[in-house]
């Protein structure tokens, strides 16, 4: 299994969605955000720290598929407060609005939304908390450090998604001041990750940092299970896999050869596909 903030290959002007601003931060012209804005009649409350019950695609369908979803929240999950707010990429029903993140009141009402039941399903039991879009987060918040995510979620909680990768483009080792810039990019972008409702994380290595998106236990990653029995990808997994199918470094795609292919044909080459990654046991 492929460790985290690694990969190799070559990179190529082709960027993923939401990481290419964040890349070009780092090495290029600053922009000031993991994430472009965009209009739209989505209401907007970056003041506090607010609860992410659940996310869509910023496109016309996503915003009819947002619109079903917070009458739903609103009538049958009993949260007449919830709201649309537009996040970059995504559409998001957030509800509150908190000073913090260790709020108790946000610890409450989280609680309280992934506990409802409707229909003897539990809708809403992945709903995270997100931070503001203005908050500088760096290095302040454990609970976004995927070496701490065990002890927020469990020791079952064995893998998790590599996304991106943030470092030097040329694999060498950064400055110090290189190093905390890296740093800093990384933990921005999971701050727009987790905006837009995504379970994101960071993990700083010795000379990169990368980011990481979901948990899974054993049984949800597929393969063959210490009981011998083959099993194949949680529905979950496949749904992380198909939002951010591809490992990207500064923003960029990372063009690698396809094993067992020879010769520099195009067809024996792709972008690297996101990873499955170790989550590191809690200290």
């Amino acid at each position: 299994m492929a460790g985290c903030a690694g990969g190799g290959g070559s990179t190529q002007a082709q960027s993923g969605a939401g990481q290419s601003q964040v890349g070009s931060e780092l090495f290029g012209s600053r922009t000031g955000g993991a994430r472009g804005g965009r209009g739209g009649s989505a209401s907007q409350d970056d003041s506090g720290w607010s609860i992410v019950i659940a996310h869509f695609p910023a496109d016309e369908d996503g915003a009819q598929r947002a619109n079903y979803a917070l009458q739903r929240v609103r009538t049958a999950g009993r949260l007449p407060e919830a709201r649309l707010e537009d996040r970059g990429d995504r559409i998001v029903i957030a509800y509150g609005n908190y000073r913090e993140l260790n709020d108790p009141r946000a610890r409450e009402d989280l609680q309280r939304i992934r506990g409802i039941t409707i229909d003897d399903e539990r809708p809403y039991s992945r709903a995270i908390i997100g931070p503001p879009q203005v908050r500088e987060v760096y290095g302040e918040i454990p609970e976004f450090d995927l070496r701490n995510a065990r002890q927020y979620h469990g020791q079952d909680k064995a893998f998790t998604l590599q996304i991106a990768i943030y470092g030097r483009q040329d694999g060498g080792r950064p400055s110090d001041r290189e190093l905390a810039e890296i740093r800093r990019t990384a933990e921005t972008a999971v701050a727009g990750l987790r905006r837009e409702g995504q379970e994101a994380f960071y993990f700083h290595g010795s000379t990169r940092s990368s980011v990481t998106v979901g948990l899974f236990t054993e049984g949800e990653v597929g393969g063959r299970g210490a009981d011998g029995v083959m099993r194949s990808e949680s529905m979950r997994l496949r749904e992380v896999r198909r939002e951010h199918p591809n490992n990207l470094l500064n923003g960029q795609g990372i063009r690698e050869r396809i094993p067992g292919t020879r010769g520099n044909a195009e067809r024996n080459f792709r972008l690297q596909p996101s990873q499955l990654v170790m989550v590191p046991q809690s200290s």
